[in-house]
């Protein structure tokens, strides 16, 4: 019982930790789902939209989302509602340009996919099949591939090229073809260069 309590206490400070509103200018998009903030007191926040997914940068229709929500945000100033973060220190939230909601504006565009792993947010799934009966974006493509099977098949690629330990002749990130393809040559192939701020992250602008 008093396991069961101190776990409760836990996650009531973890969410009280998190959630909470930050006000800043959106100074940077690393794709359709990722900005980094700068607040007024000059710190900055790396966001993961939270509850979306939009397509990687190297797939279809990845650049067309970044593109969206660059024109969208990029130099205003926005609110952001923070729930927690991932297991790249990046802070989980959804984002406010006045009273738009960022991260529906991404699903009801066809630019995103609802993030069924973590999100069993209704308003935003309705919203994705309305996009999907319209066609808009993502939905125009007659097969359209989820991000999180194509970052599978990316890795399914990327075991089969480094199987074994082969290391290859690849010596830098723009050489490399998926974030875990970088983790591979800096842990088995001694390529330190892919760190070069030694955070333990390669090629932070694919794996971050």
């Amino acid at each position: 019982m008093i396991k069961l309590t101190l776990f409760i206490l836990i996650l009531l400070f973890a969410s009280e930790l998190y959630s909470r509103d930050i006000y800043g200018t959106v100074i940077a998009v690393a794709d359709g789902d990722t900005v980094t903030v700068l607040d007024e007191s000059k710190s900055q926040y790396k966001i993961r939209l939270s509850d979306i997914d939009a397509p990687e940068k190297n797939q279809a229709y990845g650049q067309s989302s970044k593109q969206f929500i660059s024109e969208l945000i990029f130099s205003k100033e926005v609110k952001v509602t923070i729930t927690g973060q991932d297991r790249y220190s990046r802070y989980l939230g959804t984002i406010y340009l006045d009273d738009i909601n960022v991260n529906a504006e991404m699903i009801s565009n066809g630019f995103a996919w609802v993030y069924r792993k973590y999100s069993d947010n209704q308003k935003l799934i309705q919203l994705e099949s309305i996009a999907q009966k319209k066609k808009l974006g993502l939905w125009s493509d007659t097969d359209p591939i989820p991000p999180w099977d194509f970052r599978r098949g990316m890795r399914r690629d990327t075991h089969d090229r480094v199987v074994n330990g082969n290391c290859g002749t690849k010596r830098y990130c723009k050489e490399m073809n998926s974030c875990e393809e970088a983790y591979h040559y800096l842990r088995n192939c001694g390529l330190n260069r892919l760190d070069g701020d030694r955070d333990g992250v390669p090629c932070e602008r694919i794996c971050i």
